[in-house]
C-alpha cells in the first residue's frame, strides 16, 4: 500500500470557490506514472501536481489531468504548489524571509518565489523566456473553427502562438463580446488537432474591476478542458502579448489580469514587467487552501 496526502487548493483566489481549484501531492517519487493518472482521474479537477526529488533543482514538478494527459507547464498548480510549500514550511519557507526555487518541469527550468516579508505570503512564478510565431491561419478560419463570430474578434491585432507551450493569443473588441462567446469545442478540438495547439486565449484589454487591464477566456479541449477557469501559465504571454501589440501603457510595470468571472470562478493575477525587451514577467497570485485528505494506494 502507498499512503499519500492530497492538497486541492484555489489559485488566483483569496477565497473558497474561487480561482482555479488545483491538486498537490508532495513526496511522489514512489509514485507510477499510472498512479498519478489514477490520482489526477480521481480529483477531477483540471489539473493535479506531483512533487519529486530533482538531481538540477530544488524539486521537480509534473503535471496530469483527468483525461490522462500529462502537460509540460501549469501556472495555477504551480501557484498552489508554492502556496502549500509556504503553508507548510517546507524547502526552508519562513516568515520573514524571500525564498527563491528553481522548478524542475517537462518544459526546462523555471523559478518560484515566496516573498513572506510581510503578514501574508506573496506566491509568484517566474515563467520560461516568451516568444512568439505567426499561424498558418487568418482570423476568419478562427472564427469558423471555434464557431464564433468573427465580427467579435478584433483583426488589427494578429493571432500569434506563443512557441513554448503552444497557447494561441487573440483579441476581443469589448469585454461583453468576450462575456457572449460560445465557442464550439469538438470544432476546436479539431482545429487544435490540426496546428498541435493546447489552448486558445480570447483576451481584451478591457477588465470588470476598477484597476485591471485584461479579462481572458481560455479554452483547451486537446487536453480535456473546454473552458480553464483561470490559467497560469496563460498570463505571463497573455501580458507580453498586449506589450507587443501596444495595448498597455509603456510605463506600465505591473499588470493586472482577469479570468473566470463567465464561469463563476473569479481570479485574479498580478503580472509584474521586469524587462520588456526581451520579455520577462513575474506572475503573481493570492491561494487558498481548500482541504488536504488522506489517500490510500493500492
Amino acid at each position: 500500500m502507498k499512503n499519500i496526502q492530497i492538497h486541492q487548493v484555489d489559485a488566483f483566489s483569496a477565497k473558497l470557490f474561487g480561482g482555479n481549484p488545483g491538486g498537490v501531492v508532495f513526496d511522489a517519487d514512489e509514485l507510477t506514472d499510472r498512479d498519478m493518472k489514477d490520482i489526477a482521474r480521481e480529483m477531477n479537477i483540471s489539473e493535479t501536481g506531483y512533487v519529486l526529488k530533482s538531481q538540477i533543482a530544488d524539486f521537480r514538478l509534473r503535471y496530469f489531468t483527468p483525461s490522462d494527459d500529462e502537460i509540460t507547464f501549469c501556472g495555477h498548480v504551480t501557484l498552489a504548489t508554492l502556496g502549500m510549500i509556504a503553508r507548510e514550511k517546507r524547502f526552508g519557507a519562513d516568515q520573514g524571509i524571500i525564498k527563491q526555487y528553481d522548478i524542475e518541469i517537462n518544459a526546462g527550468l523555471i523559478k518560484g518565489e515566496i516573498d513572506w516579508t510581510h503578514d501574508q505570503p506573496i506566491i509568484s512564478f517566474f515563467p520560461l523566456p516568451i516568444n512568439f510565431d505567426l499561424v498558418p491561419f487568418n482570423h476568419t478560419q478562427l472564427a469558423e473553427a471555434l464557431g464564433i463570430t468573427l465580427d467579435a474578434i478584433d483583426q488589427s491585432k494578429p493571432i500569434l502562438m506563443e512557441r513554448t507551450n503552444r497557447y494561441v493569443y487573440f483579441t476581443i473588441k469589448s469585454l461583453q463580446q468576450l462575456k457572449e462567446l460560445q465557442v464550439n469545442p469538438a470544432t476546436t478540438k479539431v482545429h487544435a488537432k490540426q496546428h498541435n495547439i493546447v489552448l486558445y486565449c480570447a483576451l481584451t484589454a478591457h477588465g470588470i474591476d476598477e484597476g485591471s487591464h485584461a479579462h481572458s477566456r481560455v479554452y483547451a479541449p486537446l487536453v480535456g478542458i473546454d473552458e480553464d477557469p483561470v490559467t497560469g501559465s496563460s498570463q505571463g504571454p497573455l501580458t507580453a502579448y498586449m506589450v507587443k501589440n501596444e495595448m498597455i501603457d509603456p510605463s506600465l510595470t505591473k499588470v493586472n489580469t482577469e479570468q473566470g468571472d463567465f464561469v463563476n470562478r473569479a481570479g485574479r493575477a498580478s503580472v509584474y514587467i521586469l524587462q520588456r525587451d526581451p520579455i520577462q514577467v513575474k506572475v503573481s497570485g493570492p491561494v487558498f487552501h481548500v482541504f488536504s485528505a488522506d489517500m490510500q494506494l493500492p
